[in-house]
């Protein structure tokens, strides 16, 4: 995960064709990692593992150059977040409604956000 973290964060900042197809690979690897760790890791009911991994993706999607890449690219940083392995109630009811805006309309009907 650690790889996929910093391959989103530097691919936010790259303008080639190639940076673009790496940050949707590490989009896609970052939630299929949040997907085998909801199955794999002990969930502490205060803060599960992978609420922490979903919040890195979380503040680049809000930063600058996650908004940037979205509106120039198309690319949703904040797609990174898989919803389905985070049991947080509050992260449900609260961030996840905060972050649709931050998706594309496809990925916000898939998780029925529309």
């Amino acid at each position: 995960m650690a790889a996929s973290r910093r391959t989103i964060s530097h691919c936010c900042q790259k303008r080639t064709e190639l940076g673009k197809a790496q940050l949707a690979s590490a989009i896609d690897v970052a939630r299929a990692f949040q997907r085998e760790a909801a199955d794999t890791y002990d969930v502490s009911p205060r803060r599960p593992v992978t609420l922490r991994y979903a919040s890195f993706s979380e503040r680049l999607a809000f930063g600058s150059a996650g908004k940037k890449v979205a509106v120039r690219y198309g690319l949703h940083v904040a797609e990174a977040i898989e919803p389905g392995a985070i049991s947080s109630h509050e992260f449900r009811e609260k961030k996840l409604a905060k972050l649709a805006p931050l998706m594309s309309d496809a990925r916000r009907r898939e998780l029925d956000l529309s």
